[in-house]
C-alpha cells in the first residue's frame, strides 16, 4: 500500500513585500503552524421547491475569503521583517506607527517541491501576539489577505533559511531578563505575558467575490503580565495610578529589539486565590499616544 499523505513536515513558506515577485530576494521563515488559506463557501436559493431537498442548481459559490493564524518562533530578523506591516514602515531601525499599513505576500509550499503551491496577495496583519513565556518566544500574526492563485510553480532559486547568529537564532523568554519595565518598576520579574497589537481591519468586497479593500481602523496596544504579588509591588500598582511609559526590551548578544509602549495604564483588579499555589498579579494594561508620543515605538537594532 503506498504511504500516500501529507506531512507538516513538508511545508515551506516564504514572504516579499507586496507586489511581490518570487525569487533568491524572497525572505524564507520557519512557520510553527499556519491557518491562513482561502475560505469558500456555498450559497443556496432559499425559494419555495414543494421539497425539503435543497437543489444543486439552486446554489451559487459566494465570497472567497484570506484568512487565518500564522504562527512564528521570532528571531530579530524575522521580528523587524513582520514590524513594518504590524505597526508601521522602518526609518533607520525604528518602526513609528502610521495611520495605513502595508501588505506582504506569502508563498506557501505543501509538497516541497516548489510546484502546487499558493501564492497569496496582499496580506495585512489584523492582530499580532508576542506571547512570554518559559521556553521560545511565540508570534502570532492573525491576518486577512486580498486573493490567492493556486497550482502555482516557484519561478526562481528558492531562498535558503537564514543562518547568520544572533540574527536567525530563535528569541528565548530570558532574553527579556533584565527588559521589562513597568510604571517605573525596572528589571521587573515577569512569570508570563503577552503583548498584542490589534489593528482591528475593516474588510469590504464591495460587487466582488474577493475583498477589495481592507483598511485599518483602530490601533489597540495592550500588555497582560503576570507579576509575583507581594505587598510592595501591590502598593506600587493599585490605586488608580497615573498613566506611564514602560519597555520592554529583548537582547541576545549584540542585537536586540526594544518595544516602548507609552501612556501605559492598568485599571486595579483585585487578584483572587485559586488554590495553595502561587497567587500572581495580573495586570491588563493599555498604550495610549498623547501630544508628542504615540501608543508604541519598536526599534530593532540588527547590527552582529
Amino acid at each position: 500500500m503506498a504511504n500516500d499523505a501529507n506531512y507538516g513536515f513538508e511545508h515551506r513558506f516564504a514572504f516579499g513585500a507586496n507586489p511581490h515577485t518570487w525569487g533568491a530576494s524572497s525572505s524564507r521563515f520557519e512557520v510553527v503552524s499556519s491557518s491562513f488559506g482561502d475560505k469558500d463557501e456555498v450559497l443556496d436559493g432559499m425559494g419555495l421547491l414543494g421539497v425539503r431537498g435543497r437543489r444543486e442548481d439552486r446554489s451559487r459559490y459566494g465570497l472567497i475569503r484570506c484568512e487565518g493564524d500564522i504562527v512564528l518562533e521570532p528571531s530579530i530578523r524575522m521580528l523587524d521583517f513582520f514590524m513594518s506591516y504590524i505597526t508601521g514602515i522602518e526609518s533607520t531601525d525604528t518602526f513609528a506607527p502610521t495611520d495605513s499599513l502595508t501588505a506582504f505576500d506569502m508563498f506557501h509550499d505543501p509538497f516541497s517541491t516548489g510546484a502546487h503551491s499558493a501564492d497569496f496577495d496582499e496580506i495585512y496583519v489584523n492582530r499580532a501576539s508576542l506571547r512570554f513565556g518559559a521556553g521560545l518566544l511565540r508570534l502570532t500574526l492573525s491576518c486577512i489577505g486580498k486573493t490567492v492563485t493556486h497550482n502555482q510553480t516557484w519561478s526562481g532559486s528558492i531562498p535558503a533559511l537564514g543562518a547568520t547568529a544572533l540574527l536567525d537564532d530563535p528569541l528565548a523568554f530570558y532574553d527579556s531578563a533584565s527588559g521589562f519595565t513597568i510604571d517605573g518598576q525596572s528589571s521587573l520579574p515577569i512569570e508570563e505575558g503577552e503583548l498584542i497589537i490589534d489593528n482591528v481591519l475593516d474588510v469590504r468586497f464591495r460587487n466582488s467575490q474577493t475583498a477589495q479593500s481592507i483598511r485599518a481602523t483602530d490601533r489597540i496596544v495592550s500588555l497582560v503580565t503576570n507579576i509575583p504579588l507581594t505587598s510592595a509591588l501591590k502598593t506600587v500598582f493599585f490605586g488608580d495610578n497615573a498613566a506611564a511609559d514602560a519597555t520592554i526590551v529583548l537582547t541576545r548578544g549584540s542585537v536586540s529589539a526594544t518595544f516602548t509602549l507609552f501612556n501605559l495604564k492598568a485599571p486595579d483588579e483585585w487578584p483572587g486565590v485559586g488554590g495553595k499555589g502561587e497567587q500572581p498579579l495580573i495586570l491588563r494594561s493599555v498604550a495610549r499616544r498623547d501630544s508628542s508620543d504615540p501608543d508604541i515605538n519598536v526599534v530593532i537594532d540588527e547590527t552582529v
